[in-house]
């Protein structure tokens, strides 16, 4: 659990069947950092929180954001469940998360990226919108 600000986790695996870690400190990065478990793995809460090159493993809700966060180069991984679950009430809340498999999807390969059989409302992202939801001004936001 982390409830400072300005926190830099590097190299650090954490794993439990439950919330392997919570994450509430304003300004929190973790790099190459490991998170595995079942249900709520990673509870990404309030603060602007930073992943880069990280491994995320769960099988159901195993990722619930209610702060401001970019993956970014993350290995995203579910067991058999659902990825996210966010944690917004109203949709002024400035809160939320940016992954290439979330509501979009840009550049996923490998076995799971043929689109032929999705759902027809699934969205992929243009190069342009990409680069928005990517930009660090997301995570500096007050709304």
């Amino acid at each position: 659990m982390s409830l400072a600000d300005y926190i830099v986790v590097r190299s650090m695996t954490f794993v439990v069947p439950a919330v392997a870690a919570m994450v509430t400190g304003d300004k929190t990065a973790f790099y190459q950092c490991g998170f595995a478990g079942v249900q709520n793995t990673l509870l990404d809460d309030g603060g602007r929180h930073y992943f880069k090159r990280c491994s995320i493993q769960g099988a159901v809700d195993f990722i619930f954001v209610s702060g401001q966060s970019i993956y970014e180069d993350c290995s995203i991984q579910a067991l058999g469940g659902f990825i996210p679950a966010q944690g917004r009430t109203n949709p002024n809340d400035a809160n939320g998360f940016l992954n290439h498999i979330t509501f979009a999807e840009y550049g996923n390969f490998g076995p799971g990226a043929d689109t032929s059989k999705r759902v027809s409302w699934a969205k992929k992202l243009s190069i342009q919108s990409l680069e928005e939801l990517t930009s660090k001004s997301f995570i500096n936001s007050d709304n």
